[in-house]
């Protein structure tokens, strides 16, 4: 009965609120994480498609926006065509939704909010989207093995 009452405690110890205590180590995974998906931005805006597709594991599969299933031989195709138009610009805000951690699997969920703008920095079009990249570690890296992502329509049916 003794250590039944010892391990009852040690469990409701570990319970704050109802909800179990996050693992920091865990924490900091999905903060490194989060980092390279805003490094992947910073690469997407800059049009860096050298360091950009050093993010993806050579054996990456995806399913993005554009609805056809891609490996990393297509992976900067999307960017190059997003910079294509020289007279159109364009700016992306993160929305950070979840992570979930499984060892040295790692799969994130987010938003994102594109504005388009003109040579004259008229915003000439919003996009929303939905993505998800789920990243593996090898070695001391981290590197994205599949992903899909979505455009939200802003339109009410």
């Amino acid at each position: 009965m003794k250590y039944i009452i010892t391990a009852l405690f040690l469990f409701i110890s570990c319970v704050s609120n109802g909800q179990a205590k996050t693992d920091p180590s865990v924490q900091l995974v999905k903060d490194a994480v989060w980092q390279l998906e805003e490094r992947y931005w910073t690469y997407v805006r800059t049009e860096n498609l050298t360091e950009y597709a050093k993010l993806w594991d050579s054996q990456f599969i995806g399913y993005p926006s554009n609805n056809k299933i891609t490996n990393k031989e297509h992976i900067t195709d999307w960017v190059k065509t997003l910079h294509a138009d020289k007279n159109r610009t364009f700016t992306v805000e993160l929305e950070r939704k979840a992570e979930n951690v499984f060892g040295d699997i790692v799969m994130v969920f987010y938003d994102t909010h594109y504005t388009y703008r003109n040579n004259k920095n008229e915003i000439i079009e919003l996009e929303h989207g939905k993505i998800t990249h789920t990243w593996r570690r090898t070695g001391d890296s981290w590197l994205i093995i599949g992903g899909m992502g979505a455009t939200v329509s802003d339109k009410k049916n």
